[in-house]
């Protein structure tokens, strides 16, 4: 089985399309990214995995700080770097650039004949992968189409039906489980249904739809209609903050360490290169602070503890 780990980075015009950076220069922008980058293929350094970044603009990659990072990646980490022009990037929109990856599925179908891949797992930038990664695969083996969904954040936080990024679902129905872009994996025979499927919402919603998060939501949500079973969500990822953690998330390989691109991230870059682009797994967790995070626990059974103890104060 040949696995091919990417992540993808679109090279913008302007500051709209980065909500999570608009304080950052371009150049800041560009820097604080190709960081991350470098310390996702870091935690992946140590597996034979392929490893590939999907860039739209390779000459601005290679310029940043002097192509420092590229030559990184390139030579030191062993990272596959294709450039991929844009047609579903609209930099008007907020978070314009995750649409990018839709480009990037185009050009893998339209180029399958030269990738000799199986299986391929698209992931955010700011991810970090630890342990039991053979485990995870084991699971993942068996499925076409696996993601993270993100239910139990946003059904707290009521964003789903009413502003998620901007889109306008009162058209959509609220029972869709939204899933998230840190992680998408698909077969290689799953891209051809997946772009198709994504090609014929983009045509009814790219109006009020502007995210991968959006599109991603309603493929699947399709796909389990129409009885496509051979699909997983949610029990190998993990986002590092609590409040974003949905109680189902089970920790098996990767965290996502959303909004810390500039913050922790930055340290376990410095980190992993005072150690020749090695990464210590134990100095790393620390790093990240993931021992608040680290234990897996059956929260299922907390909440039912804590209803029964509520149940007993109300009696008294």
């Amino acid at each position: 089985m040949n696995y091919s780990f990417c992540t993808t980075f679109f090279f913008g015009k302007n500051k709209n399309g980065y909500k999570n950076m608009s304080s950052n220069s371009l150049e800041q922008h560009d820097e604080i990214y190709l960081k991350t980058f470098v310390t996702l293929f870091v935690s992946l350094k140590r597996y034979s995995f392929e490893k590939k970044l999907f860039v739209n603009d390779l000459d601005r990659l290679k310029r940043v700080r002097e192509g420092k990072y590229y030559s990184i990646l390139v030579e030191e980490l062993g990272v596959r770097v294709y450039e991929v022009s844009s047609k579903f990037v609209d930099e008007s929109k907020e978070w314009a650039g995750s649409m990018f990856i839709f480009d990037v599925l185009s050009f893998i179908y339209l180029n399958k004949q030269q990738f000799s891949v199986d299986k391929w797992f698209f992931v955010d930038s700011d991810v970090v992968f630890f342990d039991y990664m053979e485990d995870t695969l084991k699971l993942l083996n068996q499925y076409d189409l696996a993601s993270y969904t993100q239910w139990q954040e946003f059904r707290m936080l009521n964003l789903w039906t009413e502003d998620f990024h901007g889109a306008d679902f009162s058209k959509i129905d609220s029972s869709i489980t939204p899933l998230g872009g840190e992680f998408l994996m698909l077969d290689t025979a799953m891209i051809e249904i997946f772009l198709s499927k994504f090609k014929s919402f983009y045509c009814q919603f790219q109006d009020v739809m502007h995210t991968e998060e959006n599109y991603y939501s309603l493929i699947v949500d399709s796909l389990v209609k129409e009885g496509y079973k051979n699909y997983v969500v949610n029990p190998f990822f993990k986002r590092s903050l609590a409040l974003n953690r949905a109680f189902t998330d089970k920790y098996c390989w990767g965290v996502h360490f959303p909004g810390q691109k500039n913050y922790k991230l930055k340290y376990l870059y410095s980190a992993v290169k005072k150690n020749n682009y090695n990464m210590d797994i134990s100095k790393s967790k620390k790093i990240m602070g993931l021992n608040t995070y680290w234990n897996i626990y059956d929260f299922s059974l907390i909440i039912k503890i804590m209803r029964k103890l509520k149940n007993k104060i109300v009696k008294r």
